[in-house]
């Protein structure tokens, strides 16, 4: 099955590289080489507060993201995905090896066009795919830490995170290449999390996150209560640990307070009060009055049939999270 906004047949697009000019001076050297960048990934996130939560990893210059609106552009799914076609050689009908000699090349480029590369993959030490990942990221760690400080206009510490939303299968291909990394899991009660789509969707006039052309309220709210039941058995039985979980009503009712719990746990200081001073710039991702209206909003907003659908799918787990059935 293709996933949305992934080429067909394990192709990756090919775009000539930019350089990126500014006046601000990079950070004074620092003694000694500086390990790559820790991934943090931002897992389960479809309006759960992800985007706020990159507001606030945003703060810190040792974090290395683009500070764009909704803060998704993905280097280390893209970098993942580029060594994941060294994985095996495998010419199709889209890309073969005639396309890779071409001098004007500007396509798409895919695994090694051919059906015999012993030397790509005979068993050695570690697979061919891993080192490249792990090459491709120290060059990214390295690179980024130079020219942050110019994309932020200041400079301050070096890096030692990168943030990102991602989907959850990235997070294996990260253990099975040995690339540290750290994981956060955005937690929002479901049925918020069904409204605010539905907001989100019809302010816009699209179709995200999950919903279908044929979907109806009901088949929707079924679909999406049996997939975040999933993530909420994991974390009741204390499969995902509680410090890789941020709460929702947490981030909207106590962001200082998750601020200083976050910073303290990654290594870098989180400003709450600047995301606040920004909270106009972002007035537009948001689907309620205000963020604290946002919790708990199905108990007003929602049908008594939804109701009954996400009681049904989700209402024993409801209570171990301290949400009302």
């Amino acid at each position: 099955m293709r996933r949305e906004g992934v080429p067909s047949r394990g192709l990756l697009p090919c775009a000539p590289a930019r350089s990126i000019v500014g006046a601000v001076p990079s950070p004074a050297p620092v003694a000694g080489p500086l390990r790559p960048l820790v991934p943090v990934l931002i897992l389960r996130s479809g309006r759960s507060g992800s985007t706020l939560l990159m507001q606030l990893l945003g703060t810190s210059p040792q974090v290395v993201f683009e500070r764009v609106y909704p803060y998704e552009l993905p280097y280390l799914t893209y970098l993942v995905r580029l060594a994941g076609l060294l994985r095996e050689p495998r010419p199709s009908k889209e890309w073969q090896q005639r396309d890779l000699m071409r001098a004007d090349f500007a396509g798409l480029l895919g695994p090694l066009p051919a059906r015999r590369a012993r030397i790509l993959t005979e068993e050695a030490d570690r697979p061919f795919w891993e080192g490249a990942l792990q090459a491709l990221w120290t060059e990214f760690s390295a690179h980024a830490r130079a020219v942050m400080p110019r994309l932020l206009g200041s400079a301050g510490p070096p890096a030692t995170l990168y943030a990102e939303k991602c989907p959850p299968w990235l997070r294996p291909l990260l253990a099975e290449a040995h690339l540290e990394h750290r994981a956060l899991h955005v937690l929002r009660d479901p049925r918020d999390v069904y409204l605010s789509i539905l907001a989100f969707n019809a302010r816009r006039g699209t179709r995200r996150f999950g919903v279908r052309a044929k979907d109806t309220p009901l088949t929707f709210a079924r679909r999406l209560a049996r997939e975040r039941a999933g993530l909420l058995r994991e974390i009741a039985a204390g499969r995902i640990p509680a410090d890789e979980v941020i709460r929702y009503e947490a981030l909207v009712g106590d962001l200082e307070g998750e601020a200083e719990r976050l910073g303290d746990r990654l290594g870098v200081t989180l400003d709450a009060a600047a995301v606040r001073a920004a909270e106009a710039e972002h007035a537009g991702h948001i689907t309620a009055e205000s963020p604290a209206a946002s919790v708990g909003r199905w108990k007003w907003e929602m049908g008594p049939e939804v109701r009954a659908v996400f009681a049904a799918e989700l209402g024993e787990l409801l209570p171990a999270f301290g949400w009302e059935v």
